[in-house]
């Protein structure tokens, strides 16, 4: 107010405010996720990224609609192939995706929050800090650094995607039901969950955690909510539908790595060992060190070693669904973070017991209720009179949790950008993990570089050694030692390990290729020929078998044999010189 008592002019800049009340804190939100992530662009390809990247022939040329609907998670596979066609093995352009994606749905969370804080039910309470709370809520999410793996770890672009698709349909929700154009909310909502699903199965829970959300926040009553938009649910139901059908086709795969025909782990077990694991990520939630990429955790043996974490974790599952039942909004947030986590921590198996990646979405619930805690904790305890001084304090300790959290975030992303600082890490945080010394000792040994003095093979060979130690029916750890002794030139040792890794896994075609490599080293060339054959036939698509094979085949004086696998490389879409479909001679490069 002026001296005059009438309120102070209304400047340009001032207006620009008034109407755009949203932009700041839009724009701080990006500007954290870009600083935080920029040195995420230098990370390399890791763990599954190597088989579902690198060593992945599909992505080679663009694919077909059909190639697409083909793949488990279209959405994603699709995303790879446009990185691919954009900067090939170069991994910045696929880290700038997940990057991007991980800042477009902390914009999404920061809807949801703020529009939820200003309905009617809420407003009374929170309405004038909806902007700030919503602000705090998504800044720390997008900085915390449990974050990192769903994020910088690119194969799982899956778990951030299906994320934002998941958060934009849950914002189609919220603003159609106040919207006088409702239909084109909730088209787009739809639209979002079937992008979702062709993300990650994960997506299945949105129509229960979306209907809940309804009922305690937007129309007061499970009863309306569905009456009033019961066309949406089915939608989004027959949308999640497509994702359990095509689980169900794979469910007696004895070969697959979740299901409940996966050998190994039982669905008893499975669900014992995961209050432990719950638990765990819940410390990470607010004390997020050591993060580990790789944890191989063990599965339970019996009821008695899990009934600690059980009791605890069945104890705020309770008090969750308790508080939902009798219309608790902050229910909600218990709810959600339990069910969002249902598909890979209950009772159907998957290989890997824990897994960082997998609170990407949960972690959401978990920021907003401490967020929501501590405002309603200074709203009782301050009054008025000094509000404003405590307020300033409590957005201090926000940004300083940012800054504090975010400092983690940028260094967990150096880690990323060397594998043997990143596998350090994981053996020292696993240490019974078999599958980490293996992943270390390949680090070490593709560190190496003509004229490096450095120890980086011996080092390899004690990590790999210890690998083998830990798991010795683990085929990946013979083959990682093998390529260990390849590369020193100790092809004995190499094939040695190779043939061990073929004796526990017949159908590992990583083991009998580089075996053949080892053979045609020594001038083996009949060995090497017949082990890229099976090669062939376990993998038919693989342009780059052919082509060793022709190779093998033209030094076996076999040019008629040779032709024609150069004439198949060029089928599969590989590049073979001109020269070598005229007439026999020497070639070393294998197909681009």
């Amino acid at each position: 107010m002026t001296a005059s008592g009438n309120p102070p002019p209304e400047t340009p800049a001032r207006s620009f405010l008034a109407r755009h009340r949203t932009l700041w804190p839009a724009l701080l939100i990006i500007a954290a996720g870009g600083a935080l992530y920029a040195n995420s662009l230098r990370g390399v390809f890791v763990l599954d990224d190597i088989p579902g990247i690198v060593l992945n022939p599909a992505l080679r040329s663009f694919p077909t609609l059909a190639q697409t609907l083909e793949d488990s998670r279209p959405v994603v596979f699709l995303t790879l192939a446009l990185n691919y066609a954009c900067s090939a093995y170069r991994p910045w352009s696929y880290h700038l995706v997940n990057a991007a994606v991980h800042v477009l749905a902390a914009l999404a969370l920061f809807g949801i929050v703020r529009r939820t804080l200003e309905l009617p039910a809420l407003a009374g309470r929170y309405g004038p800090w909806a902007a700030p709370l919503a602000l705090t809520i998504a800044w720390l999410w997008l900085v915390h650094p449990l974050q990192t793996e769903s994020v910088t770890y690119v194969i799982q672009r899956g778990e951030s995607l299906m994320g934002l698709f998941y958060l934009l349909a849950l914002y189609g929700l919220i603003r159609g039901h106040s919207s006088p154009r409702a239909h084109g909310w909730y088209a787009g909502a739809v639209a979002s969950c079937l992008l979702g699903a062709g993300c990650k199965e994960v997506i299945v829970t949105l129509p229960a955690v979306a209907f809940a959300c309804d009922a305690l926040f937007l129309t007061g009553s499970w009863r309306e909510s569905f009456r009033r938009r019961w066309g949406l649910y089915l939608a989004w139901t027959l949308c999640c539908g497509l994702v359990v059908f095509r689980f169900m086709r794979h469910a007696s795969d004895a070969a697959a790595t979740v299901g409940f025909a996966m050998k190994g782990v039982t669905p008893l077990r499975y669900a014992l060992t995961q209050p432990g694991v719950i638990l765990h990520y819940l410390r990470l939630a607010l004390w997020p060190s050591p993060l580990c990429l790789d944890y191989g955790w063990p599965l339970a043996g019996s009821i008695g070693e899990a009934l600690p974490a059980l009791l605890i974790v069945g104890a705020l599952l309770a008090v969750s669904v308790a508080g939902v039942a009798y219309g608790r909004r902050w229910g909600f947030l218990g709810l959600a973070f339990f069910c969002i986590l249902a598909p890979t921590s209950s009772v159907v198996p998957i290989k890997d017991a824990a897994f960082e990646h997998r609170m990407y979405l949960p972690l959401a619930a978990v920021i907003a209720g401490v967020v929501i805690a501590a405002f309603e904790c200074w709203n009782r305890a301050w009054p008025p009179s000094s509000k404003r001084g405590s307020g300033r304090a409590l957005a201090c300790a926000a940004v300083l949790a940012v800054a504090w959290l975010g400092f983690l975030t940028v260094r967990r992303n150096a880690e990323y950008g060397d594998a043997v600082a990143l596998w350090s890490r994981t053996v020292r945080c696993a240490p019974g993990n078999a599958r980490a010394p293996g992943q270390l000792g390949a680090a070490l040994e593709r560190r190496e570089r003509p004229g490096d003095t450095s120890p980086g093979g011996e080092e390899a060979l004690i990590e790999l050694k210890r690998d083998i130690a830990l798991k010795p029916c683990y085929a990946q750890g013979y083959v990682a030692r093998g390529d260990t002794h390849a590369a020193a030139r100790s092809y004995a040792e190499a094939i040695h390990d190779y043939d061990q890794a073929i004796a526990l896994q017949p159908d590992c075609a990583e083991a009998w290729r580089n075996r053949a490599n080892a053979y045609a080293s020594t001038g083996r060339t009949a060995e090497a020929a017949r082990d890229l054959s099976r090669v062939i036939e376990l993998q038919p698509g693989d342009a780059a078998a052919y082509y060793r094979r022709a190779i093998v085949r033209r030094r076996m004086k076999q040019d008629r044999e040779a032709l024609e696998d150069f004439r198949r490389v060029r089928k599969l879409g590989g590049t073979v010189p001109e020269e070598l479909l005229r007439s026999p001679g020497p070639a070393e490069q294998p197909p681009r």
